[in-house]
């Protein structure tokens, strides 16, 4: 029987009662409404502890989340040390308090739940010495609608050993977007592995020439388009890089072909392990490349339908990842006889410049652009690629062994964390 039963019923026996006096009468009101008001007052207390308990867990189950790949243990860890912090022993006369975090089997999704018994302050009158409180949250861990292109340097600059430090610095941002799975809801991603220009072997149709070598596609820049995401229909791609292998073909299209926006993980992998250092250095290049694989100017022209999306997209975000070691170097005119360069070869300056107009082109439609220096110092590559990025927060520096940690840093950016319940 609850407690306003109680003392509706007793005060109803208590009205037929005609017998004894006025001190008994207000002695046998004292209990009832002690009860009544404990009733509220431990109702308050107990509304307010679900309430700092329930703050406490959703803080604990977001946190736990947030840790890419992790254990049931690490999961559990995490929550319990973030509950704490937000709900210490001895509040509101509760001793210490522990919540259990359960991962779920595609580690996806944390769940928290946690109970307490709360001493009742007036209650007790009427037997009821504590109440019993409890919370439960989830907190799932996944990939925002996402388009992310990724701007790899496979320049002569990148030994073996850099080539392998980034494959894994690639391989390690995807465990944290697709986890271990195939394929995630609304994510594709895009590669474009370069030099002194893109390889587009896996899409001859998007140029205006029959390429000599069908595994080293590459064009020229386009005059006057060598910064934007004009589609060939407007400004074809009509002058071949190179036309014939010979001694000096290291110089540039010999990156790993680009990749456009997939959603098949393995796909991506082999693309990456395709990876290796060759030629020279055109970052502008590289970032036209990117803006042209995830503008919805090109929807359907690298073969898929339905990608790029819209700007507009719902939910969705578009991001460019441009990775360099090293500064823009154009290269002059080698050996007329056997290549076809861009006749008109810009100096370093032009190059930066351009970059900065591609990147400034692609955050004005609100693309999310992070720059990554590897390795070399220079104080003016810093400088370009901060103001590339679209704010100084989204430019890094790493070293050989911090690359890992920010491609791993970028990917948690991107991902997006939701309450359940």
């Amino acid at each position: 029987m609850d407690a306003l039963t109680w003392v509706s019923r007793f005060f109803g026996a208590l009205k037929r009662d005609q017998r004894g006096s006025t001190v008994t009468l207000i002695a046998a009101a004292a209990v009832p409404l002690v009860a009544f008001v404990g009733l509220s007052v431990d109702t308050a207390r107990g509304y307010l502890l679900k309430q700092r308990m329930g703050f406490a867990l959703d803080g604990a189950v977001l946190a736990a989340a947030t840790l890419p790949n992790a254990s049931e243990d690490e999961v559990k860890a995490m929550g319990k040390k973030f509950f704490d912090a937000n709900f210490p022993s001895g509040y509101m006369g509760i001793g210490t308090v522990t919540p259990t975090f359960t991962l779920s089997t595609d580690k996806t999704t944390v769940t928290g739940d946690v109970t307490a018994d709360m001493p009742t302050a007036l209650m007790s009158v009427v037997g009821l010495d504590t109440v019993d409180i409890g919370s439960n949250a989830a907190a799932q861990r996944q990939s925002k609608g996402l388009e992310l292109v990724l701007a790899l340097d496979n320049t002569g600059s990148m030994s073996n050993a850099d080539i392998r430090d980034l494959k894994d610095a690639s391989e390690a941002l995807l465990d944290v977007l697709y986890g271990d799975r195939e394929t995630v809801d609304n994510l594709w991603v895009g590669l474009v592995p370069f030099d002194l220009r893109v390889n587009l072997a896996n899409y001859p149709s998007i140029m205006g020439f029959t390429a000599t070598n069908p595994n080293h596609v590459c064009a020229n820049q386009r005059s006057g388009h060598e910064t934007d995401d004009a589609t060939p229909s407007t400004s074809p791609f009509d002058t071949e890089y190179n036309t014939e292998y010979s001694l000096e073909e290291e110089w540039g299209c010999q990156a790993a072909p680009a990749l456009a926006l997939t959603k098949e993980r393995s796909t991506l992998d082999a693309t990456l392990e395709e990876m290796d250092d060759l030629g020279g250095t055109r970052i502008d290049i590289a970032a036209a490349w990117a803006f042209r694989m995830i503008s919805p100017k090109w929807k359907g022209l690298w073969g898929d339908p339905d990608t790029p999306k819209p700007y507009d997209e719902p939910l969705m975000e578009k991001a460019v990842i441009i990775m360099t070691d090293g500064e823009n170097a154009p290269h002059p005119i080698r050996s007329p006889s056997h290549w076809k360069y861009d006749p008109n070869v810009p100096s370093a300056a032009t190059a930066n410049a351009r970059l900065t107009a591609t990147c400034t082109a692609m955050k004005d439609k609100e693309i999310i652009v992070y720059t990554i220096q590897f390795n070399k110092t220079s104080t003016s590559l810093r400088n370009l690629l901060t103001n590339c990025a679209t704010s100084p927060d989204h430019y890094y520096h790493a070293a050989s062994d911090e690359l890992d940690d920010v491609f791993v840093e970028i990917a948690n950016k991107l991902s997006n964390l939701r309450l359940l319940n």
